[in-house]
This record gives C-alpha cells, structure tokens and sequence, in this order.
C-alpha cells in the first residue's frame, strides 16, 4: 500500500515575521497552493496521513475549509486522517468539531483510537501519550500522532518504546525531516515559514517499507553570512551576494556581513539594500562588519588583541619567513574578533 505523510502545514499561518503585507498576504496563499500540490500527489497513494497542526490555530475562514474540503473530495478514493495538534487541538469550537470536511476524512479527536480498514489499520489521538494498545499482526498498523520524540517537550512527550509496535508511525510537531532511518519519521513542514525554517521542504511517499522524502516545489528560506575582508567598495559586496544567493528573486535570504571594511569606505546598510533589493523576492540584510586595522594599528591598542598582536609581531620581527607564524597571527586575531575561521 502506499501512503503520504505530512504534517506541521499552518494553514492560516500570520506571517508576522513579513515586514511587507504584500509579502505576508503572499506566504498566505503560498500555504494553500502547497496544500494543493500535496493533494495532487495524494492522488497516487491508498492514505494520507495529516500528522497536527494543519492549521496554525482554531481561528478559521469559512473559504479556507470549503476550499480543503473540496480538495479532499476531489481524492475521494483516498482514506484522509488527521491528527489535531498543539496548534489545532480537537476542542468543541475548534473547526474539527464544527465542520464536516468529507466522508473521507477521519479525525481523531481525543485518547488513542483505532481505525480498521481491512488489511491495515490507522491509529491516531489528539496530543495525547499512545498509552496501551493492541495490534493485530495480520494488519499494517500505521500510527498517525503529533508529538515530541525524545525531546524535553512538554507538549506529548513520546518514547520509542510507544512508537516500536507499530508498522509505520507519521510524526508531527518537529519542522524539519528526520530522514528515514527509522520505522518513525518527521516530515517536517512542507513550507518553510521564517528563517528559522529553511532549505528545501517538503513530505514523505511511497509503499511502506519503501518510503522516500518527495520535495513540494515552494519558496525557501535561506541564512547566509558572508565574510568581507577589507572590502572597499559596494560593488564587491554586490558580486559575492549574487554569486552565493542563487534564485534570488523568487526565495527569502537573511543576509549578514561580518568581517571588515576599508577605512575610507563609508558604507551603509540601507545603501547597499537599496541599490540590490528590487533583484530580491525578500531580503533581510544586517552587517556587522569593522573598519579593517592594520597588524600595527592593533599593536598600539591596549586591549587583549593588541598584546597578542604585539607579541606576534616581535616573533615574526625575528624570524620574518616562518609562514606558521604568520598563520598563528591571522587565525588569532580572527579567534580574538569572534570572527568564522576561513580554512
């Protein structure tokens, strides 16, 4: 049989991290278009396992579950299950409760439950532990929860020890893929949502015992911090965002730049934002950089760096090839700066 397991969708998700309405309004249906690319590929598969937080709370829009509905309807030969998450608990005024989302869909709604269908069987609950269960042998038992495996969650803590019965088990609640090396997997989100969130995404196909990740084309989110070294000039800075930020015009990069700048360079952020940032769908862009100082400068300071720096300098007076030395320098002051080690 074949399945297809998501999970952690947010359906309705804010987007407050958007400082551009337009952009927010856009991850908005960005949701709802990956929703529907995930049910053009349930098409393919026996079940669809939803594992918590299909939507980011119990606030809804009538549209929005009509739309779902009618989406699910369009898979009717698919048996549809979901599991209420943190986000989305199964409570009386929740949209579980109130709306009816097709004959296809179960919901599960409170302690674990079991769902025959045959040859297979889906168990699932509503944030709760998997508690005492009997299986039957004969069947595939899929298990369909959202939870926190092995983590110091206080939010349904699961133990594999719960999870070993079971044939196959669709986890939600962490974002990211757990990959596939378990009988239990982590979809992960299929959209990224923040920076916090990046790469590619997407959720977990095929035959059981034979599942793989399937990527949802979307938008992604990336965090990229670039080292600049005496750089002098906005241009330079230019060139090695473009060539590090592929797809710049249709994904979301946080941008920082570390390192130093020349002197004489008046650099500014907003500057530099405003001469790329209409080559950018989204662009978060932050600096921390330093005026560059030479080896002498920091000699005369009277800090930490400027006695190391002293000291490395008398060294290198003595012996003025030895290239470790010289290397010893580099990488302490780098140490000394908290700046990344370039190798």
């Amino acid at each position: 049989m074949r399945i297809l397991h998501c999970a952690d969708l947010h359906l309705n998700r804010a987007f407050a991290g958007m400082t551009d309405p337009v952009k927010g309004a856009e991850a908005k249906a960005e949701q709802v278009d990956v929703f529907s690319k995930i049910i053009a590929l349930a098409k393919d598969v026996d079940v669809l396992l939803i594992a918590g937080d299909f939507f980011d709370s119990n606030y809804f829009e009538l549209s929005l579950l009509s739309l779902i509905r009618e989406k699910f309807a369009s898979i009717s030969h698919v048996k549809v299950f979901i599991s209420p998450g943190n986000h989305d608990p199964y409570t009386p005024d929740s949209p579980y409760a109130l709306f009816d989302f097709g004959d296809n869909v179960h919901i599960f709604r409170g302690e674990t439950e079991k769902v025959d269908c045959g040859s297979f069987a889906v168990w699932g609950n509503c944030g709760v532990s998997v508690g005492q269960v009997e299986l039957n042998p004969d069947q595939i038992n899929l298990l369909c929860i959202h939870g926190d495996l092995g983590g110091n969650s206080d939010y349904n803590p699961l133990t594999r020890a719960e999870l070993e019965p079971f044939t196959y088990c669709a986890l939600g609640h962490v974002h990211s893929f757990s990959g596939l090396e378990h009988h239990y997997a982590y979809s992960g989100v299929p959209l990224g949502g923040g920076f916090d969130e990046t790469g590619q995404k997407g959720v977990i196909m095929g035959e059981i015992g034979a599942l793989s990740f399937v990527p949802i084309e979307a938008r992604q989110y990336h965090v990229l911090t670039i080292l600049l070294d005496n750089q002098n000039g906005y241009e330079g800075i230019e060139e090695k965002l473009f060539e590090l930020c592929p797809n710049p015009g249709k994904d979301c990069w946080s941008v920082r730049l570390t390192g130093t700048l020349h002197p004489e360079f008046p650099f500014q952020t907003e500057v530099l934002k405003e001469r790329i940032g209409h080559r950018f769908y989204y662009l978060k862009l932050t600096s921390e950089c330093s005026p560059y100082l030479s080896y002498e400068e920091m000699a005369d300071e009277y800090t930490l760096r400027g006695l190391f720096v002293r000291e490395m300098l008398e060294r290198l007076y003595q012996n003025p090839d030895d290239e470790v030395l010289r290397k010893a320098l580099e990488l302490g002051v780098s140490i000394l700066d908290h700046k990344p080690i370039q190798e």
